[in-house]
């Protein structure tokens, strides 16, 4: 594995997990339009930002994975927008954390021998 690789893979999940949080810091208020664009941040566009060469590198299955997931934060920022209940958007997100956790457990970013 080598740097480029890594650092695609660790950005693109560091940018779902802050986007999570995003939606999380704004569901005590329910600021529905916060929430929604936190959601959207984790969502399809940031995976077009994927150089090819580094995409050509990842398995099938984790691909399907992160597509998924993309998909459903912008499937999240539309059950938002829509009115959903406090209850029925942390049922989703829970839906949604499932996959990140799935991820996590079959696939592991190493950092080079001697790097950081």
């Amino acid at each position: 594995m080598d740097g480029a690789w890594d650092e695609t893979v660790s950005r693109e999940t560091r940018q779902m997990l802050e986007a999570l949080n995003g939606v999380l810091r704004n569901s005590p208020a329910m600021d529905r339009e916060a929430m929604a664009d936190a959601a959207l941040a984790g969502g399809t566009r940031i995976a077009v930002d994927t150089d090819p060469a580094v995409a050509e590198r990842l398995p099938e299955a984790l691909i399907r994975l992160g597509t998924s997931t993309h998909e459903g934060f912008d499937e999240r920022a539309r059950t938002i927008r829509s009115g959903a209940s406090r209850d029925t958007v942390l049922a989703h997100l829970a839906g949604l954390t499932s996959q990140c956790v799935s991820c996590h457990a079959s696939y592991r970013v190493v950092a080079p021998e001697g790097g950081s």
